[in-house]
């Protein structure tokens, strides 16, 4: 991550440059959390008679772990970026 992309983070956030990793890392978090939560509801409606409703849920925890996993990728080039 570059400093201007560090400095766009830091304004998109409302923090420092300084404190856009730990930024990044909690939204990081709260989607690791989503993407659990999802899981957990596709599993209780595993055996519902909506099966397009699970296949929803399934689909909806792949894309928050892939979103989930990009912004870890962004979490990583900012610590290496702040140091």
């Amino acid at each position: 991550m570059r400093a201007i992309e560090l400095v766009a983070w830091g304004e998109a956030l409302g923090v420092t440059s300084k404190e856009v990793p730990w930024a990044l890392r909690a939204r990081a978090r709260r989607l690791e959390d989503i993407h659990n939560d999802l899981v957990r509801e596709r599993a209780l409606l595993s055996d519902a008679p909506d099966e397009e409703l699970v296949v929803q849920i399934a689909a909806a925890a792949r894309v928050i772990a892939a979103a989930a996993s990009h912004l870890e990728n962004a979490v990583s080039d900012a610590h290496r970026e702040v140091g």
